[in-house]
This record gives structure tokens, C-alpha cells and sequence, in this order.
């Protein structure tokens, strides 16, 4: 079998699994997604968008009306997925909405195990190895725990992160300028999808440039030891076991509470302070006996060249977009990350990596009684981590193969999250990825386990690579048909959970309806990138109705909004006395004064008012009868109102 026809037979494989293991999605294509509400429609409501502002309004994609009215809202910065609204166009206009983010969901699947697939053939590995190593990577766990828990495309990005390692696999062989280039290229396509994968993917090309190049020669040594030594030796000792006996009194009497990013920084800073001393003074303790040599090489300074070239290329590709990011942040108006002692997000409990599924039909429950309360968050899988196991003690002198174990390391230390938590116990011991969430682009990102996909990843090339070895050891045709039948049985589940993106015909007669901005009640608005607790109201409106009644509403579930537009929402006296009144307190008296009413309408240049019938409360329901306004549809949930006309004499 020839390499093309090999590919080829690859990729019908793939396609031909990513179906069966979405199933029952298949008979549902043009109505279902897989996942919950809230990503699901935002997703659906971005593909719309970019085709709705280019290919209809030939308007900029990057801002919009519909949402947050009359403000606005910058998309620079929300997870819009350029790739996918720009592919998106062409396939609505063949398959539709809902088919179309079918397909670009299952593309993501199919094409990340086809690249690893072909790495691991440019690498050498025989096509059953490869195609078992690109099925690690397509049908991970991680898969298994995005799709369920509702995602959308973002991080689903699988190709866009295998494409990356390729080239910047490629960029540590050459060192060339053009390799520099490519990699550029491949971190544009991870930009545009994810900016918590451009991070990783930043920083992993960090760790590449100190693995391969070694700019630095980390060596230990041990100290010669002296009497003048053994008081600070005691010292370190006694304020070591001291300290570690006030931790133990404060876990005892407080508990290990979870933050959550919330909380009075004093207050947590107070709490920390145990934890903190106790690492200090050990690494003091170690300092005392053992010496870190850390030498520069030359050479190895010489070799930033290559990956400095990379960041630069990626800049200059990027360089309108960029730009206008920098403006916006330093505006200050789309971030407001944590404190900056505190990094915020949640750690990932370490046993979670090597407890079984939960979601698997064998043995899931005892992964659910194994894992208790927490969520499935961090599983990489037996059989992954049994092939890296048996190929790492082989020892293998391939220098690419260790250069994906020490990937593999590196991810899996970036997912753990901010500190290192095991066995239920918060440790407060900081890891990297505590510096990546003081990005403000990237603060409301709440575990690390989102870049467990990294760590999938570079255990599918292992996976490969260790195949491919056993394979020539035992001169075993039936091995990766063994492997792969190892891998459905492992990687098999309990099935999804999936969306009915069907917009009600309700809409539709909405959409036929004259042009004009409605107010939705209940009311409901995200701010989610501007800290906890941000939002207001309740759940905004399924955001992809908007393709079937083509109307700008106030509110919204973009969370990436302006601060300006929280804080002008945040102050409208209307706004806040209607989000009060759908919580269930006493209208205030503006909601009952038809004129105040009125004019405030016309103010926010308003033409409907849609209404949740199940939803509101009844004090509610009777102050806005008095609201100038006629009902002019409904159906089982939904009441449409039309504004009358302000009359001035009445309201004098």
C-alpha cells in the first residue's frame, strides 16, 4: 500500500469511527448537537454571525448589534473561532447551521487523529502503529469529557494543536527561518481557535527551545558538610517541623476550604501563609545540603535565534489583530483577572489523572466512587499511559521520542493547575500553570484539565512510537489489531448527551416581523471574563434564535462584553429595578409608571418586548399589563409584545 493510498485509508477510518463514536448523533444531524445549551448555542450563534456580517450584511465580523443593545459588543476578544465561522460560511449554505457545526465538531476529531497519524508516519512508524497512535489522540478521554460536558469547537481545536508540534518538531531539526515561519503559521491557527491553547502552545515552545537547545546546564552537587553548619542545619529543622505543625492545626481547624477565585485576598493570603513558609523553609532545608549548578552555554543562547524567529513571524501575521488586543487590554475594558498573588482557577486532584472513566459502561461506577464529588476531569487512560510505560523503560535513544516524553512531562504538569493538589489535600505547592492564568486574556479559565489535551496528545505519538517498537520486537502482525481492540474497549462510554438546536417556529413568525430591537424578560447578561459573580440576571436567551428572528436584544451570553457595557447596564435604574422584580422582590414604582416606561422605550430605541411566560413572577406579570405595549403572539413559553407609540401629551 502505497503512502497516499495508506492516508487515505486512514482517513475513511477515522471518519468512519468519529461516527460510531458520536452515535446516535448520526440520525439526528440536522436537528442535534452534542453537549448543553449554553456552549452549544453560543457556538451555533458565532457560525451564524460570521456568515450573517459577511456573506449578508457585508459588515465587520468582529463587532455586533444584535447583542447588548444599544452598546454593542466588540467579538475581538470572545471565542469566536475565525477558522470555523470562515469555514462555516461556504457549509451553511450547502448543509445548514446545525449540520454545519456537525461537521466542524466531527472534522476536529477525524483531523487531529489523521495529523498524528501522519507525524507518527513521518517519524516511521508503521500504519497500524500510526493509526493507533492517532486514535489515542482522537478519542481520548479528553475527547470523551468535552464532548459531554458541552464545550463547543474551541476545545475541540485537536488539529490545530497536533499541526503546531509537527512544525515546531520540524523548526527543532532545522533551524531554519522557514520552519520559524511555518510554526508562526500553525500558532496563528491555534490563536484563532483558542487563546488558552495559544498560551500552552507558547509556552511549550518555551520548554522545546530549553530541551533541545540547552541554554542552560542544570547540575547538582552536593555541599561539603561542617560543624559551622549543623545550627542552621537544626534551625531550618525546628522552624520546619514547627511550621508544620501549624499547618496541621490549621487544616484541622479550618479545613481546606475552595476558594474558587473568590474571596478576600488578605483573608486567603492569611491562609496560604503556612503553606508557603513550610515549601520556603524546605527548599532552604535542601539548599543547605545540595547546590544547583546552572551554567550558561553559548551555543545554547545562540540556538534562541530559531524560536525568538517564531514569536516574531507570529507577530508580524498577526500584527492588526494583535495590536488592537494590546489597545483593548490595556484599555482594561475586556479583562479583569484575580489578584496577582492568587492566580485564581481550581486545581486538578492528581489521582483524577489515573482513576478510571467515570462515564464508562464496565467501570464507571467505580470510578464514580472512586472519584467522589469531583468531576472527570483529568483521566489520560490505561492503555496510553501502559504503551509510554513500557516504551520509557526500553530506553529509547531516538531523540525525537524523548523529546515527546519530555512534552508529555511538561503537559502534564501544566494541567495540575495552579498548585498541586492529591489525595483531597490542597498542597499550595505553585506550579506553571499559576503563571499562565495572570494573563488577563486568560484569567477566567478554572482548571488546568482543559490542557490535559496536550498531554493526550504526546501520549498518542508515544503510543505510537512504542507500538512500532513491539511490533519489530515480537515480529507480531496482530498487534495493533490487538492494540486497537484494547483501545475500543478502553475508550469505550456511556454515550452523550445531546442539544435540540431546533429553533421554535415562535421565532420564525418573529423573524417576519418589521426590523426593530426587542427587550427580553426575564433579562439575563454574562460578563464572565470580568470576574465571578459577574453576570446579571437570569439565562440569557438561547443565543442562535437569533438566526431565525434576525433581532438586536438587549442583554446577552457573550462573555467577553465590555466593562463599559456592564457597568452602563449596571447603572440603568430600569435595568436594575427589572432584574430585582424577575428575582421575585416588590416592583419598583418606575416599573409601574406606564410613562417612565414609555419614554424609556423610546429612549433605548426598543420596537418589541419578548416575554418567558413560565418564567416570570406574578408581581411582575401584573406590572408589565400596564407597560404601552399590545401583545401581538405566543405560543406554549413565549409572548410577543409590541411597544406602542409614545404619546408625550398623555405623559405630561
Amino acid at each position: 500500500m502505497s503512502r497516499a493510498s495508506g492516508a487515505a485509508a486512514a482517513l475513511g477510518a477515522y471518519i468512519a469511527l468519529a461516527l460510531l463514536y458520536t452515535a446516535p448523533l448520526l440520525g439526528h444531524w440536522r436537528t442535534h448537537t452534542i453537549g448543553f445549551e449554553a456552549d452549544e448555542s453560543t457556538w451555533l450563534w458565532n457560525l451564524w454571525h460570521m456568515r450573517h456580517a459577511v456573506a449578508e450584511l457585508g459588515a465587520n465580523p468582529f463587532w455586533t448589534d444584535y447583542q447588548y443593545w444599544p452598546w454593542g459588543a466588540n467579538l475581538l476578544l470572545h471565542h469566536y473561532g475565525i477558522p470555523y465561522g470562515l469555514a462555516g460560511i461556504a457549509l451553511q449554505a450547502f448543509v445548514g447551521l446545525t449540520s454545519a457545526y456537525n461537521v466542524l465538531m466531527l472534522s476536529n476529531i477525524v483531523l487531529g487523529g489523521f495529523f498524528v497519524f501522519l507525524m507518527a508516519r513521518s517519524w516511521g512508524a508503521g500504519w497500524g502503529a500510526a493509526f493507533f497512535g492517532g486514535a489515542l489522540y482522537a478519542f481520548s478521554p479528553f475527547t470523551n469529557v468535552s464532548l459531554r460536558t458541552g464545550v463547543g469547537l474551541e476545545f475541540m481545536s485537536l488539529p490545530a494543536l497536533a499541526a503546531f508540534l509537527w512544525a515546531l518538531t520540524r523548526l527543532s531539526r532545522s533551524r531554519r527561518w522557514h520552519d520559524a515561519a511555518l510554526s508562526a503559521l500553525m500558532l496563528s491557527w491555534v490563536w484563532s481557535c483558542n487563546y488558552y491553547y495559544f498560551a500552552a502552545c507558547s509556552a511549550l515552545a518555551g520548554f522545546a527551545y530549553l530541551w533541545c537547545e540547552r541554554p542552560i546546564e542544570l547540575s547538582i552537587e552536593r555541599r561539603p558538610s561542617g560543624p559551622g553548619k549543623r545550627p542552621f542545619v537544626r534551625l531550618l529543622e525546628a522552624a520546619l517541623l514547627a511550621d508544620g505543625l501549624w499547618l496541621a492545626y490549621t487544616i484541622c481547624a479550618r479545613g481546606q476550604p475552595r476558594f474558587g477565585g473568590r474571596g478576600d485576598a488578605a483573608q486567603l493570603l492569611a491562609y496560604v501563609a503556612p503553606y508557603l513558609a513550610f515549601w520556603a523553609l524546605g527548599a532552604a532545608r535542601l539548599a543547605l545540603t545540595w547546590r544547583l549548578r546552572a551554567p550558561l552555554r553559548r551555543e545554547g543562547l545562540r540556538g534562541a535565534v530559531p524560536y525568538a524567529s517564531l514569536f516574531g513571524f507570529w507577530a508580524l501575521f498577526n500584527l492588526p489583530l494583535v495590536w488592537t488586543v494590546l489597545m483593548i487590554v490595556k484599555d482594561g475594558a475586556f479583562s479583569a483577572p484575580p489578584s496577582s498573588w492568587r492566580g485564581g482557577g481550581n486545581p486538578s486532584e492528581l489521582t483524577q489523572f489515573f482513576i478510571p472513566s467515570t462515564y464508562h459502561p464496565l467501570w464507571g461506577r467505580l470510578g464514580r466512587a472512586l472519584m467522589g464529588e469531583d468531576p472527570p476531569s483529568g483521566y489520560l487512560g490505561w492503555l496510553p499511559l501502559a504503551a509510554a510505560l513500557w516504551l520509557w523503560r526500553r530506553r529509547p535513544a531516538d531523540a525525537t521520542v524523548k523529546f515527546w516524553f519530555a512534552g508529555a512531562i511538561f503537559s502534564f504538569v501544566v494541567s495540575l493547575g495552579p498548585w498541586l493538589k492529591i489525595f483531597g489535600v490542597h498542597t499550595y505547592f505553585p506550579l506553571p500553570f499559576y503563571f499562565l492564568h495572570l494573563l488577563p486574556l486568560f484569567s477566567n479559565i478554572q482548571t488546568g484539565y482543559r490542557l490535559t489535551v496536550f498531554t493526550a496528545l504526546f501520549l498518542g505519538l508515544l503510543g505510537a512510537a512504542a507500538l512500532h517498537e513491539f511490533s519489530k520486537l515480537r515480529r507480531a502482525a496482530w498487534a495493533p489489531t490487538a492494540a486497537l481492540l484494547l483501545l475500543a474497549l478502553e475508550f469505550g462510554h456511556a454515550g452523550f448527551p445531546l442539544y435540540d438546536a431546533v429553533v421554535p417556529a415562535f421565532f420564525y413568525r418573529m423573524g417576519a416581523r418589521p426590523a426593530g430591537a426587542f427587550l427580553p424578560v426575564p433579562l439575563g447578561a454574562a460578563f464572565d471574563a470580568q470576574g465571578p459573580a459577574s453576570g446579571m440576571g437570569g439565562s440569557p436567551l438561547p443565543m442562535h434564535y437569533q438566526s431565525a428572528h434576525l433581532k438586536p436584544y438587549m442583554g446577552g451570553g457573550l462573555g467577553r462584553v465590555s466593562r463599559k457595557t456592564r457597568e452602563q447596564m449596571s447603572s440603568d435604574p430600569f435595568i436594575r429595578a427589572l432584574l430585582a422584580a424577575q428575582n421575585g422582590a416588590p416592583p419598583a414604582a418606575l416599573l409601574s409608571d406606564a410613562c417612565r416606561v414609555a419614554k424609556y422605550f423610546q429612549e433605548r430605541k426598543l420596537r418589541y418586548v419578548l416575554s418567558r411566560r413560565d418564567a416570570l413572577p406574578g408581581a411582575l406579570r401584573g406590572v408589565m399589563a400596564r407597560w404601552p405595549m399590545r401583545e401581538i403572539d405566543r405560543d406554549e413559553r413565549w409572548a410577543l409584545h409590541e411597544i406602542a407609540p409614545a404619546q408625550p401629551r398623555r405623559c405630561r
